[in-house]
């Protein structure tokens, strides 16, 4: 259990990175996350609509736009999660997560 512990916990490097967030930073985190509600609202409607599925072009283009946002700012990009410190753990768990995920939907494809 302690070694899960040791492997969830917070980054000290990212902590102090995150208290230098400022009020600003706030504002445009709800604006950027609204922003990306009304793009999926619309992007279900269109779906829902015309059977036409934009899920990787517009999820493509919002990072982008995130990204941009953080070097628009000053941000370093470990900030949002890109480093090389953590590069093997994130893509560990990034894999498990997929794996997951595949799991369930190939199980849901048997099932059915």
């Amino acid at each position: 259990m302690k070694t899960i512990k040791s492997y969830l916990t917070i980054d000290l490097q990212y902590k102090e990175m995150v208290s230098k967030y400022t009020y600003i930073d706030g504002i445009v985190s709800i604006i950027l996350y609204t922003l990306i509600m009304g793009v999926y609202y619309i992007m279900g409607v269109i779906y829902d609509t015309k059977n036409l599925y934009l899920g990787n072009q517009i999820n493509i283009i919002l990072s982008i736009i995130c990204i941009a946002y953080v070097l628009f700012r000053g941000h370093k990009m470990c900030s949002i999660g890109f480093s090389k410190k953590n590069f093997g753990k994130s893509l560990f768990m990034g894999l498990v997560a997929g794996g997951i995920i595949l799991l369930i939907q190939l199980l849901s494809g048997v099932i059915a």
